[in-house]
Formats: C-alpha cells, structure tokens, sequence
C-alpha cells in the first residue's frame, strides 16, 4: 500500500512531496523525515474513531486522503506493483 502527497502549483501541476509506504512491521513510514515526524506527534482524524498515527499503519495510509484533500495538497493512493 502506497500514498502520495501531491502539493499543486497555481497552473494546476501536480508535485509529488513525499511518499507513505507500509513498513514489514505493520507500520506507516514516511519518505520525508519532517512528515513522518509531524504525522507521529498530529495524527490524522478518523472519523468515528478520533486520531490515528503512522502506527496504524493501513488504516492510516487509507485515512491520508481524507486529510489531505484541499486545493493546494491532496494524497492519492497508488496501488503498488
């Protein structure tokens, strides 16, 4: 399982700024160190279940969307080769 965060420049170009990728253990690891801190110590809303972290894996990576969905940064789920 893979999310890209994409960040969109005001011509509508898509630049990708990090990536989230399921760790062997279970675990949401980041591409970015500075994102992978800020998602360890923010989370993420999960609707009916309040925050969630990297900790949590897949159900975090399948969150990023969610959080992520605005006009000038969104996350895509990638399916993997």
């Amino acid at each position: 399982m893979k999310a890209e965060i994409l960040s969109f420049s005001g011509d509508g170009e898509a630049e990708v700024l990090y990536t989230w990728t399921l760790a062997e253990d279970g675990t949401a690891v980041c591409s970015s160190a500075l994102g992978q801190a800020r998602m360890e110590e923010d989370g993420i809303v999960e609707p009916g279940k309040g925050l969630i972290f990297p900790k949590d894996g897949r159900a975090f990576i399948q969150g990023l969307p969610r959080e992520f969905s605005g006009s000038r940064a969104r996350a895509r789920l990638v399916a993997e080769e």
